[in-house]
C-alpha cells in the first residue's frame, strides 16, 4: 500500500478516535497516539507492530504510519507542529518511538488536551503540555535529557493533583527546587511555578465553562488557598474575573 502526504489545515488538535482504522500516510506535524482500549496494528515504512491498551507512540514529522483495525478500540491522538514548543523541537527523535509500558501521566495529559479547546487555550499552556507529553513518551529512548524532562512533567502532574507546592514535589522526586526550576525553564521557556499556575488556572477555566460547581469550590480544587488569590491570578491571565468569565460563556451559549 502506498503512503500519501496529508496536508492538515487544523494546525494543533487533540482527538479521541473509536475504531481507529487509517491508511498509511505522513504529514509535516508531530503525532502522538495513546491507546485507551483494545488494540490496533501499526504499520510504518518498515515494520508492523500491534499496539495494546496503555501503549503510546510518537511520530516525528514526515514519518509514514497507518492503523489497521483488529477489533473495537479507542485512542487519543495529539497532532501539532514542531513550532508549538521549543522543548519538543530540540528533542525530536529521527524515527517513531513506541512505548509499551506507558507512564500513567501520558493519559492524564491527553485528557487535559482533549478537555481544552486549543483555539482559545493559552499557547504556553498547550506548548508545555505537549512538551511534557513528548518527554514522557520518549523517556525510554535512553537519553538523559528526555528522562529529566519526563521527571519535570511528573512533578507538575503530582503538584496539580495533590495541590502541593514545588518544594514538596521536588523532594518527592529527589530533586531540589532550584534544579526543578532550572531544568524546567531551560526546556519550557517559563519557570516551573509559573507553568504550574497556568496549569491550575486552565483547569479552573475549563470547569467554569463546563460545570455548575461553585467558584469557591473550583478555586480550592485548582490549588488556590483563597477566592481572592484565585480572582487575582485569573484576572492577570484572562483579563477578567472568574464570575464575569462564567457569565460571558453562559450567555454565548444562549
Amino acid at each position: 500500500m502506498h503512503s500519501f502526504l496529508e496536508k492538515l489545515e487544523h494546525g494543533t488538535v487533540a482527538i479521541r478516535s473509536r475504531n481507529l482504522n487509517y491508511p498509511k500516510h505522513m504529514h509535516a506535524e508531530v503525532e502522538i497516539l495513546f491507546m485507551k482500549e483494545g488494540s490496533v496494528r501499526l504499520e510504518t515504512e518498515e515494520t508492523r507492530t500491534r499496539l495494546h491498551e496503555g501503549n503510546a507512540v510518537l511520530f516525528p514529522p514526515f514519518s509514514v504510519h497507518g492503523y489497521c483495525k483488529e477489533g473495537p478500540n479507542e485512542a487519543s491522538i495529539a497532532i501539532f507542529p514542531l513550532s508549538v514548543s521549543r522543548g519538543i523541537s530540540e528533542r525530536m527523535p529521527d524515527a517513531p518511538i513506541v512505548m509499551k509500558g506507558c507512564d500513567r501521566n501520558v493519559e492524564k495529559i491527553m485528557l487535559l488536551l482533549e478537555e481544552c479547546r486549543w483555539d482559545d487555550a493559552e499557547p504556553i499552556y498547550v506548548g508545555g503540555l505537549l512538551t511534557a507529553l513528548a518527554a514522557l513518551v520518549t523517556q525510554e529512548n535512553g537519553k538523559e535529557a528526555h528522562t529529566s524532562v519526563a521527571h519535570m512533567a511528573k512533578a507538575l502532574m503530582i503538584a496539580r493533583e495533590g495541590r502541593i507546592g514545588l518544594d514538596e514535589t521536588a523532594s518527592l522526586l529527589g530533586y531540589s527546587r532550584s534544579h526543578v526550576s532550572r531544568e524546567f525553564s531551560k526546556t519550557f521557556g517559563i519557570s516551573a511555578s509559573e507553568f504550574l499556575s497556568r496549569l491550575r488556572l486552565e483547569n479552573a477555566r475549563i470547569r467554569l465553562k463546563t460545570s455548575e460547581d461553585r467558584i469557591e469550590d473550583i478555586a480550592i480544587a485548582s490549588g488556590f488557598n483563597t477566592i481572592r488569590s484565585f480572582d487575582r491570578a485569573f484576572l492577570k491571565i484572562y483579563g477578567t474575573n472568574p464570575g464575569k468569565y462564567r457569565r460571558s460563556k453562559a450567555s454565548s451559549k444562549q
